[in-house]
């Protein structure tokens, strides 16, 4: 029983401090997002589209151990659902 608490107690602990990535699909228009993944490199991009503004978004690491501390996220779906709990595998 005594390991069965502390189990419990030790999960309980990781859920609680734990924290995840932020995802923002509201702020950053479609050219940001492509000036942010490309940064200061010497490409030129224009004509600049999103079939769905829902899966392309911006991604903070937010304090979490998630191994990149920002980004953009492209995914064949709603990118918000990305935002969330890092468990590393």
């Amino acid at each position: 029983m005594k390991n069965l608490l502390f189990i419990f107690g030790f999960l309980y602990s990781i859920c609680l401090f734990s924290q995840g990535i932020t995802v923002d699909n509201a702020t950053n228009s479609p050219a940001q997002l492509v000036d942010l993944l490309l940064g200061n490199s010497c490409v030129q991009v224009s004509n600049i589209s999103v079939s769905s503004t829902q899966a392309v978004a911006y991604f903070n690491q937010n304090g979490s151990s998630f191994p990149i501390s920002e980004g953009v996220i492209i995914r064949n779906g709603v990118a918000t659902f990305t935002q969330g709990q890092y468990s590393g595998a």
